[in-house]
Parts: C-alpha cells; structure tokens; sequence
C-alpha cells in the first residue's frame, strides 16, 4: 500500500519532507488521508500500536485520528460499506521504536482488539505543511510535462526507495503498466504548480522517454 505521508521538493535548495499520500474523502467536512492501520494492543488500558505506511519513528502530534470500519454506514462509490469515527488522541508514545496511541473511548486491550487492522486517517486540516513541502496526496494526478511543453503523463504514485523520493508517472496514452519511474528533486524539476495540478521536468529522456 502507497504511504500517504511525507515527501518532497524543497522550493529551496535542499529536498522536502513527503507529508500524505492519496486523499480518502469520507466525512462531507473532512479530507481524511490515510496514514497508518491499528496494529496489536499495547499494555491493558487500550492503546495500540499505530502502523504507519511510511514506516516514522515519529509521532507529529496529531489531535485527532480517523478510523474507518467497514460494514457500518453508507456506501462508498465501490459499493462497500464503510464509515469512519473521529477520536481524539488521548495519549501518544513509542514503545520499542515504534508509535503507539491511546484514543477516546478505547478504554481495554479487548476494545483495542476490535479494531486491529482498520485503517487510521489523518484529518487534512490537522497536518501543517512547511513552505518548502507538499501533500502527496496534491502530487496524485499531476500532469507532467517536459521542458518543451510536451506532454509525458501524470502522477499515479510516489515511492520512497531510500536514497529520494520518486514519482511514478503514468505515460500518456499507456494502460496500466506504461509507468516509469522519476526522481522528484529539484536537479530534475523546472516548476510545480500545486494548484494547476502541473509539472514541468527536465533531462526527461534520460529516463526512458522518448522525445523529450
């Protein structure tokens, strides 16, 4: 599963942090971007331990989490049942290098039980986004383009292998497996227009792309 978090292009010189991927629209005031799954139980009072997608060592501070429970409320446009129950984080902390939370309501390990595996959102309007990086969620489905103006494709996934951040680009015209894969620093980028949706990248034909 892609991580929703942190990533980036520092407008500056040096890189920026990658902060959440894909946006998951569940509640009408929200944009909940997934973040983590509820992992095992922790001690005897209900925390648990917060499985994150981008696999941090950190906690940001978040007040508020999301759950999503499949086969409670509404359908979704895939036709499953799901809703999603906002807590407030009561307590947050790491045990063995790894986070772990303890949300309103969840008061025994048992009750911690019950929602091992759900999937835990991030409210949008809780993450704060330094100047210098960019929700991943706002760099799916960016249109790419080539220092001509050509068209390459648009922004189907981004990965972080270890060294950067990469973008995976669906070619124009291709079916699922036309991808090819991007750096995504600054060396490579010409401009990003966050609300556009565009991207203007260089040096592309040392990539694998033809004509650009």
């Amino acid at each position: 599963m892609q991580s929703e978090l942190q990533l980036c292009f520092g407008r500056g010189r040096r890189p920026a942090r990658l902060v959440l991927g894909s946006v998951v629209v569940i509640e009408q005031e929200h944009d909940w971007l997934l973040f983590a799954s509820v992992g095992a139980p922790h001690g005897i009072r209900g925390a648990f331990f917060c499985l994150t997608l981008d696999h941090r060592v950190e906690l940001l501070g978040y007040p508020r989490v999301g759950f999503r429970l499949p086969g409670k409320g509404t359908k979704n446009q895939n036709g499953t049942e799901e809703s999603v129950q906002a807590r407030r984080i009561v307590k947050s902390y790491m045990a063995g290098g790894r986070p772990v939370i303890h949300v309103d309501g969840i008061a025994t390990r048992e009750e911690a039980e019950t929602l091992k595996g759900c999937e835990i959102f991030v409210s949008r309007s809780d993450i704060a986004v330094a100047e210098d990086e960019v929700l991943v969620a706002d760099l799916i489905g960016t249109s790419v383009f080539d220092e001509h103006g050509g068209v390459i494709g648009a922004v189907c996934a981004v990965h972080d292998f270890g060294a950067q951040e990469t973008l995976e680009i669906r070619l124009a015209g291709e079916t699922d497996n036309g991808t090819i894969l991007f750096p995504f620093v600054a060396h490579f980028i010409r401009s990003h227009d966050i609300e556009a949706k565009t991207m203007t990248v260089v040096n592309a034909g040392d990539f694998g792309i033809e004509g650009a």
